[in-house]
């Protein structure tokens, strides 16, 4: 089951339909309830064990239990208007994990992140996070002052309402582009570097950017993008995907997939094993992001064999070259 998924599951979304039935005042009697879920999912469903109905008790805390035949919602008379679909305990435990994160205050506002922190006070805190290690990452990560915060919320809000942005950015290599304006369409988030990115459509260049959020600000927003300017800057940046793919082998020696998996995460990518435990890697890409991926795929080493295109194939061989000469 895919978490704070729509519709959940099938037997899930059955099971919210019966809620509601009863809900409405319809009569149902506990012995019932395998039957009636079953009955709203398929006709030719197996049928339902009595290890789910518990379970789903369990994690859903839907009935009272009073000594009756029917079954009553626990919280609930008979009301008008549908009943929302309920968090299980697993959702409670992951959203309560995810609030711990100083990063939920770009996200929320303060009013919402103490209601939810108040309703989730009795659900079991896993600390999931102690639990994870992410090898390679960065300890340069950004702060998150009310600047910062302020920042975030206005280039998302400038994706939300398709305006342009107006800003200083201090570039990696100490230039100061100041008075800039671009059209902001997406807001990354680099695990290893532990840094928020700006994706941007400059029109005058006719060509995409990507900033740090930390090295932006005099952040202000503009004019409202036009329709036209806004479908043809993404019809602009589609162009540039590049027609053939990064293709490169690597042998799995040094947790070299891993090292693969991480470096490249954030492209759209395909790995399949082809012998003796080396796998084929392709990567889709655009043209802007064409030196970025030879940095990444240096990075790799010995271990890396790089098939493709062949105008990367090229450079790499030139850096190599020239380290080496």
């Amino acid at each position: 089951m895919i978490l704070f998924h729509e519709f959940k599951n099938k037997y899930i979304t059955a099971t919210i339909t019966l809620i509601n039935r009863i809900a409405r005042g319809e009569k149902i009697k506990k012995s019932q309830l395998g039957t009636c879920i079953q009955e709203e999912v398929c006709e030719n469903t197996p049928a339902i064990g009595w290890q789910y109905i518990a379970r789903l008790q369990e994690d859903y805390a839907l009935f009272d239990n009073e000594q009756t035949q029917y079954l009553k919602l626990k919280g609930y008379g008979e009301k008008e208007g549908a009943i929302a679909i309920r968090p299980t305990i697993s959702e409670k435990i992951w959203l309560k994990e995810m609030l711990q994160d100083e990063k939920a205050k770009l996200f929320l506002e303060d009013e919402t992140l103490i209601k939810l922190k108040k309703a989730l006070e009795g659900v079991e805190n896993f600390e999931i996070q102690k639990n994870i290690e992410i090898e390679g990452r960065k300890q340069n990560k950004d702060v998150l002052d009310e600047a910062y915060i302020k920042h975030f919320k206005l280039v998302k809000q400038a994706i939300e309402e398709g305006r342009y942005l107006i800003y200083t950015n201090y570039t990696a290599k100490g230039e100061v582009l100041r008075d800039k304006e671009a059209i902001p369409y997406k807001l990354e988030y680099d695990l290893l570097e532990q840094k928020f990115r700006v994706s941007m459509w400059n029109e005058q260049q006719e060509r995409p950017i990507k900033a740090n959020l930390d090295r932006l600000s005099e952040l202000a927003l503009g004019d409202k993008v036009t329709t036209k300017k806004f479908l043809s800057s993404e019809e602009m940046i589609s162009s540039k995907l590049v027609d053939e793919k990064l293709t490169f082998c690597v042998k799995n020696e040094n947790n070299a997939i891993e090292r693969t998996m991480l470096l490249f995460a954030t492209y759209d990518r395909s790995i399949r094993r082809l012998e003796d435990d080396t796998y084929m890697i392709e990567i889709s890409f655009y043209t802007f992001q064409e030196q970025e991926l030879i940095q990444k795929v240096l990075s790799m080493g010995k271990e890396a064999r790089v098939m493709g295109p062949e105008k990367i194939v090229s450079e790499i061989k030139r850096r190599l070259f020239i380290g080496y000469a």
